[in-house]
Protein backbone atom coordinates (compact mmCIF):
# COMPACT_ATOMS: atom_id res chain seq x y z
CA UNK A 1 0.00 0.00 0.00
CA UNK A 2 1.92 3.48 -0.91
CA UNK A 3 2.31 6.11 1.61
CA UNK A 4 -0.60 8.51 1.08
CA UNK A 5 -3.57 5.12 0.56
CA UNK A 6 -1.97 4.50 4.38
CA UNK A 7 -2.64 8.22 5.78
CA UNK A 8 -5.73 8.64 3.73
CA UNK A 9 -6.73 4.71 5.48
CA UNK A 10 -5.37 6.06 8.69
CA UNK A 11 -7.97 9.13 8.96
CA UNK A 12 -10.83 7.31 7.73
CA UNK A 13 -10.06 4.65 11.08
CA UNK A 14 -9.75 7.95 13.42
CA UNK A 15 -12.78 9.88 12.14
CA UNK A 16 -14.31 6.26 12.75
CA UNK A 17 -13.04 6.31 16.62
CA UNK A 18 -14.16 9.66 16.83
CA UNK A 19 -17.89 9.56 15.41
CA UNK A 20 -20.69 8.26 16.76
CA UNK A 21 -23.32 7.46 14.97
CA UNK A 22 -27.08 7.13 16.52
CA UNK A 23 -27.32 3.73 16.22
CA UNK A 24 -23.78 2.02 16.21
CA UNK A 25 -20.98 3.65 17.97
CA UNK A 26 -17.61 3.23 16.80
CA UNK A 27 -15.96 0.97 19.67
CA UNK A 28 -12.41 0.03 20.06
CA UNK A 29 -13.21 -3.43 19.27
CA UNK A 30 -14.60 -2.57 16.29
CA UNK A 31 -12.01 0.23 15.53
CA UNK A 32 -9.51 -2.99 16.02
CA UNK A 33 -11.59 -5.25 13.60
CA UNK A 34 -11.67 -2.42 11.14
CA UNK A 35 -7.89 -2.13 10.74
CA UNK A 36 -7.54 -5.27 10.74
CA UNK A 37 -9.75 -6.24 7.83
CA UNK A 38 -8.28 -2.92 6.18
CA UNK A 39 -4.73 -3.98 6.35
CA UNK A 40 -5.01 -7.94 6.00
CA UNK A 41 -5.96 -8.60 2.49
CA UNK A 42 -8.38 -12.10 1.85
CA UNK A 43 -5.83 -14.70 1.67
CA UNK A 44 -7.05 -16.93 -2.45
CA UNK A 45 -7.53 -20.12 -2.29
CA UNK A 46 -5.58 -22.41 -3.60
CA UNK A 47 -8.45 -22.73 -7.01
CA UNK A 48 -8.30 -19.00 -7.32
CA UNK A 49 -4.45 -18.88 -7.15
CA UNK A 50 -4.34 -21.40 -10.27
CA UNK A 51 -6.37 -19.31 -12.21
CA UNK A 52 -4.31 -16.23 -11.75
CA UNK A 53 -1.56 -18.47 -12.96
CA UNK A 54 -2.99 -19.71 -15.78
CA UNK A 55 -3.57 -15.91 -17.30
CA UNK A 56 -0.09 -14.78 -16.28
CA UNK A 57 0.50 -18.21 -18.47
CA UNK A 58 -0.74 -16.34 -21.52
CA UNK A 59 1.53 -13.17 -20.95
CA UNK A 60 4.60 -15.37 -21.16
CA UNK A 61 4.95 -15.78 -25.09
CA UNK A 62 6.16 -13.08 -27.23
CA UNK A 63 4.11 -13.89 -30.48
CA UNK A 64 1.00 -13.32 -27.91
CA UNK A 65 2.64 -10.16 -26.44
CA UNK A 66 3.40 -8.60 -30.34
CA UNK A 67 -0.40 -9.79 -30.87
CA UNK A 68 -2.00 -7.82 -28.54
CA UNK A 69 0.55 -4.80 -29.44
CA UNK A 70 -0.56 -5.01 -33.04
CA UNK A 71 -4.12 -5.05 -31.83
CA UNK A 72 -4.34 -2.07 -29.69
CA UNK A 73 -6.93 -0.04 -30.48
CA UNK A 74 -8.30 -2.19 -33.88
CA UNK A 75 -9.87 -4.98 -35.36
CA UNK A 76 -7.68 -6.61 -37.28
CA UNK A 77 -7.38 -9.92 -39.86
CA UNK A 78 -5.45 -12.90 -39.20
CA UNK A 79 -3.88 -12.03 -42.67
CA UNK A 80 -2.93 -8.45 -41.35
CA UNK A 81 -1.47 -10.35 -38.28
CA UNK A 82 0.58 -12.76 -39.47
CA UNK A 83 1.75 -10.05 -42.44
CA UNK A 84 3.01 -7.65 -39.15
CA UNK A 85 4.53 -10.30 -37.20
CA UNK A 86 6.69 -11.98 -39.74
CA UNK A 87 5.67 -15.72 -38.77
CA UNK A 88 4.04 -18.09 -40.04
CA UNK A 89 -0.64 -18.40 -40.05
CA UNK A 90 0.19 -21.47 -38.19
CA UNK A 91 1.75 -19.98 -34.96
CA UNK A 92 -0.61 -16.80 -35.13
CA UNK A 93 -3.58 -18.60 -35.41
CA UNK A 94 -2.09 -21.03 -32.48
CA UNK A 95 -1.53 -17.62 -30.46
CA UNK A 96 -4.53 -15.89 -31.41
CA UNK A 97 -7.07 -19.39 -30.06
CA UNK A 98 -4.80 -19.24 -26.65
CA UNK A 99 -5.64 -15.21 -26.24
CA UNK A 100 -9.28 -16.29 -27.39
CA UNK A 101 -9.58 -19.35 -24.89
CA UNK A 102 -8.49 -16.59 -22.12
CA UNK A 103 -11.36 -14.44 -23.17
CA UNK A 104 -9.07 -11.72 -23.99
CA UNK A 105 -10.05 -11.28 -27.48
CA UNK A 106 -13.35 -11.04 -29.59
CA UNK A 107 -13.38 -13.12 -32.77
CA UNK A 108 -15.78 -11.89 -35.56
CA UNK A 109 -16.31 -13.71 -38.94
CA UNK A 110 -16.52 -11.34 -42.03
CA UNK A 111 -17.36 -13.56 -44.96
CA UNK A 112 -14.39 -15.95 -45.08
CA UNK A 113 -12.41 -13.83 -43.20
CA UNK A 114 -11.53 -13.45 -39.20
CA UNK A 115 -11.29 -10.32 -37.30
CA UNK A 116 -9.67 -10.21 -33.78
CA UNK A 117 -9.96 -7.32 -31.42
CA UNK A 118 -8.98 -6.93 -28.10
CA UNK A 119 -12.02 -7.63 -25.03
CA UNK A 120 -10.11 -6.95 -22.00
CA UNK A 121 -8.13 -3.32 -21.72
CA UNK A 122 -6.89 -4.54 -18.85
CA UNK A 123 -4.42 -6.11 -21.01
CA UNK A 124 -2.75 -2.78 -21.74
CA UNK A 125 -2.55 -2.16 -17.82
CA UNK A 126 -0.78 -4.89 -16.91
CA UNK A 127 1.38 -5.00 -19.78
CA UNK A 128 2.23 -1.11 -18.33
CA UNK A 129 3.02 -1.84 -15.37
CA UNK A 130 5.50 -4.43 -15.94
CA UNK A 131 7.11 -1.86 -19.06
CA UNK A 132 7.48 0.33 -15.86
CA UNK A 133 8.86 -2.22 -13.98
CA UNK A 134 11.60 -2.97 -16.71
CA UNK A 135 12.12 0.89 -17.62
CA UNK A 136 13.12 1.39 -13.80
CA UNK A 137 15.58 -1.71 -13.55
CA UNK A 138 16.72 -0.35 -17.34
CA UNK A 139 17.28 2.94 -16.12
CA UNK A 140 20.98 2.10 -13.97
CA UNK A 141 22.31 2.38 -17.54
CA UNK A 142 21.12 0.48 -20.06
CA UNK A 143 18.97 1.96 -23.26
CA UNK A 144 16.02 0.23 -23.59
CA UNK A 145 13.03 1.52 -23.05
CA UNK A 146 10.30 -0.60 -22.93
CA UNK A 147 6.47 0.23 -24.19
CA UNK A 148 3.35 -1.58 -25.35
Amino acid sequence: MSPKSSNKTNLTIKACENYVHPLVSCTSSLYNDMATAISTPPKLDRASLQKIAELFRVFSEPTRLGILQFLKGRSTSVNEIVEALETSQANISKQLRILYDADLLIREQKGNQVFYSIKESMVFDLCSIVCDKLNRSAQAGADNYYEI
